[in-house]
């Protein structure tokens, strides 16, 4: 009798377990793709350091907020610069802050402007709660594996945009 009713109380766990992670968006794909894109426009602070910093952390909520506030129109974006070899190890350069929908002549302060030229870009997309969502690292292997299939050359960083909290979308820009 134990037993029994041990077992139906896995089956119960398992079976909750497998909806929250359903309803998370745990069985959603990635969507790959090639875009035109115009050129990428964004307001925010560069941050040079570890990744798991409590000053980056500042700055991607400070953006953040900037956008929930409606202060500044836009997406909360991160550009990760992938190629620069002035970076220790285990360091990042990354430019936080907000990929513009329109221009804006108000510069918060300690803010300032990045204009990423780009005419295509290589775009992975998913719809997922982040507890459930692939690592960007996992996406962005893909995306570059994608552009040695295809052929392309990319340029040196790539675009994450939190559009909402469950999109993802990253892009990575080709010369």
């Amino acid at each position: 009798m134990k037993r029994r009713r041990m077992g139906l109380i896995m089956v119960v766990l398992i079976g909750v377990s497998f909806f929250i992670y359903f309803y998370l968006g745990g069985l959603n794909t990635v969507e790959y793709s090639i875009e035109n894109v115009k050129d990428y426009h964004f307001m925010g602070e560069y941050y040079r350091g570890s990744e798991g910093s409590e000053a980056l952390e500042k700055a991607f909520f400070r953006a953040r907020d900037l956008v929930l506030s409606g202060e500044i129109p836009g997406v909360l974006a991160m550009v990760h610069y992938t190629n620069d070899t002035t970076l220790k190890e285990n360091e990042v350069k990354i430019f936080v802050g907000i990929k513009l929908n329109k221009g804006t002549s108000a510069v918060p302060l300690n803010y300032q402007r990045l204009t990423i030229p780009a005419n295509r870009t290589l775009r992975a997309k998913i719809e997922a709660h982040n507890i459930v969502m692939p690592s960007p690292q996992n996406i962005e292997a893909r995306l570059d594996e994608m552009a040695v299939e295809m052929k392309l050359r990319l340029q040196e960083y790539s675009i994450v945009h939190y559009v909402s909290e469950r999109e993802l979308m990253i892009d990575k820009p080709t010369r």
